[in-house]
């Protein structure tokens, strides 16, 4: 188990040294962002500091080394936009994502597993159908096409919640369901599947007739016996509630590390969207590597698979 768990921590390592590498050169292939953070009219001395201060006026090698040297030494930079530095800026937004991400997620598993054992035990039933159809329709609608329709029936015609901010705990509940409608699809069709497969197994047969109650076959023998998987898909979802969270707080105006990093990238605070790039791949790997390690400890097979 020590060495499946070591892998799997390099590999997760690997990955996020990875990404952090493309996006350093996806950032500067937009241009030197010295002219978005200048202001008109600016010396050409100031403007030759901030390339210096920024390495930007070194070879992209050089760059990429010094990025490195910063990134273990913990300086992340500063971010001239918002006159922060950008560890304080994530510090600030990072709290407000996860207000919104973590209920999210717990809403999207607990309204998930729900529906789907529904529409298990009402197999091909009216009810069935419902939920499947339901299901996909939130599982390909966007999150920022679902929002906005949340907005114009609930905010501007019946006015029952706010359309932007975080002030009261109304700002919660648009955002909320619309960052978990696409996880809650995706767990309710899994664990639909799972425990419609499960109920066809013989000990389900043998437990109703030993007199097990009915309620019990599907909780004890059938949904437990299920969870494997939808526990795997809810850790998965992580990675979707943080990515969808980025549109999700552009559209309700939430004060969070989404809406924080699409403003840097559309001004070309490379050194804010580097950061927040690296926490959210960061963070579904973690997630990630958990997976795997509950997988490696419950079942030896998938431990003899990376031998």
């Amino acid at each position: 188990m020590t060495g499946f768990a070591i892998k799997r921590i390099l590999k997760g390592i690997f990955t996020v040294w990875c990404i952090w590498t493309i996006v350093f050169f996806l950032v500067r292939l937009t241009g030197d962002p010295t002219d978005w953070l200048v202001e008109d009219g600016a010396s050409t001395t100031y403007v030759e500091q901030l390339r210096q201060q920024l390495h930007v006026d070194e070879p992209l090698h050089i760059q990429y080394i010094e990025s490195l040297k910063d990134l273990l030494t913990g300086n992340l930079g500063y971010s001239r936009q918002y006159k922060k530095d950008v560890i304080l800026l994530y510090k600030e937004r990072l709290p407000q994502t996860l207000k919104l991400a973590l209920p999210s997620l717990l809403l999207g598993a607990v309204f998930g597993v729900a529906l789907g054992t529904v529409a298990a035990i009402k197999h091909d039933s009216f009810a069935d159908k419902t939920v499947r159809v339901v299901t996909v329709v939130f599982h390909t609608l966007p999150n920022f096409c679902l929002g906005i329709i949340m907005i114009l029936f609930f905010s501007l015609t019946l006015r029952w919640f706010p359309s932007a901010g975080s002030a009261t705990w109304k700002s919660y509940i648009m955002p909320m369901l619309t960052l978990a409608s696409g996880p809650t699809a995706t767990i309710a069709r899994l664990t639909r599947n799972s425990l419609v497969n499960t109920m066809t197994n013989e000990y389900i047969d043998g437990a109703r007739m030993k007199g097990v109650s009915e309620i019990n076959v599907i909780i004890r023998h059938g949904l437990r016996n299920s969870l494997s998987p939808v526990v795997t898909r809810i850790g998965m979802q992580i990675g979707t509630i943080i990515g969808g969270s980025a549109v999700v707080e552009n559209v309700f105006s939430w004060p969070g590390m989404g809406q924080l990093l699409v403003t840097a990238a559309k001004n070309r605070d490379f050194q804010v969207v580097q950061l927040g790039v690296l926490i959210i791949a960061t963070t579904v790997t973690i997630a990630h590597i958990l997976i795997d390690l509950s997988h490696g400890w419950l079942d030896p097979r998938v431990r003899e698979q990376v031998k």
